[in-house]
């Protein structure tokens, strides 16, 4: 190159320059997998562009013309505004943050992964600037920059669920108990549990809704038949219960997502393939998580019989 203050060079020094090429066979079979490449992604644009336009029509067939419905909208539905079912927040800049497990997103796409994520619950992301039509449904940890908006849900759209979901839970805990206020007691317990769980849970609330009312349904018949307790039977329950007291606030302190799967195994009895669909998750993950959950549970308890002693 020449030039003292810009380095620049010529066409001629160009042609000048030695380039290394493989044999003719070998560029062969390099353009070859090169053109199918092309050929795959230009089938997958296609793919892509036919389920598109098939999607456009069916989502007006289902939720603009009603038609499966008779044309008209079903009971139960509603039109309300975004802003009424979420929040819209700015993505932040990531260069200060160390690499990491997390996705970063840009509207591209992943563009790195970092140590820290600025959102751990389902959310939409949305560029506003770049590629304006890279819409991501996202639902595990993330982060995302500050050329994104990501969505978090309203805690309002709880109360809209369980408004929805009641009179089903009700009806189900009167064919239970057969009793008005108790089957509304047993309801008003199942959703204040759904709310201490539903951050952590990637799935309509329905399931696991009719599941605790169900449990807790069945536990409140058992204790109606509760034989007459002689002393001694009080104080092993009354024993029993601290127990169990003791183990709840152990509960407690563990992780968010350690809590729901031990209290949906252990208190309400589901199977891992059902956990697995509620947390969004898989059954390996969750037999983890559960294992996890156990092993920080009983070192815990084991902790504090030790600061017992020491207390004594």
């Amino acid at each position: 190159s020449s030039g003292s203050t810009v380095k620049h060079t010529s066409p001629d020094r160009i042609c000048e320059i030695s380039v290394n090429l493989p044999p003719l066979p070998t560029q062969q079979k390099i353009a070859a997998i090169l053109s199918s490449l092309d050929d795959k992604i230009e089938l997958n644009n296609k793919i892509n562009t036919n389920l598109e336009s098939q999607a456009k029509p069916l989502f007006k067939n289902w939720f603009v013309d009603f038609e499966p419905f008779g044309g008209k909208m079903p009971e139960g539905w509603k039109v309300e505004k975004l802003s009424e079912l979420i929040n819209v927040k700015y993505g932040k800049d990531h260069k200060k943050l160390d690499d990491g497990k997390y996705p970063v997103y840009g509207s591209g796409g992943i563009m790195r992964y970092v140590n820290k994520f600025l959102y751990d619950k389902e959310s939409v992301l949305i560029p506003r600037k770049g590629t304006l039509n890279n819409v991501f449904y996202i639902n595990e940890p993330f982060w995302s920059v500050d050329t994104m908006f990501y969505t978090e849900m309203k805690k309002e759209t709880f109360q809209d669920e369980a408004r929805r979901l009641r009179p089903r839970l009700t009806a189900l805990a009167r064919r239970y108990t057969d009793d008005a206020d108790d089957a509304e007691d047993i309801v008003q317990d199942a959703l204040l549990k759904l709310w201490l769980m539903h951050d952590d849970l990637q799935s309509p609330p329905d399931g696991l809704a009719m599941v605790l009312t169900r449990n807790l349904s069945i536990d409140h018949q058992r204790r109606k038949k509760l034989p007459i307790l002689t002393p001694e039977m009080v104080e092993t329950a009354y024993e029993e219960d601290e127990r169990i007291e003791r183990m709840m606030r152990v509960i407690d302190t563990l992780p968010g997502m350690q809590q729901i799967v031990l209290r949906l195994r252990h208190l309400e009895g589901m199977e891992y393939r059902d956990i697995a669909h509620i947390t969004g998750t898989t059954e390996t993950a969750v037999r983890k998580t559960l294992s996890r959950a156990r092993k920080a549970v009983a070192e815990r308890i084991n902790k504090r019989k030790y600061d017992d002693k020491d207390r004594g």
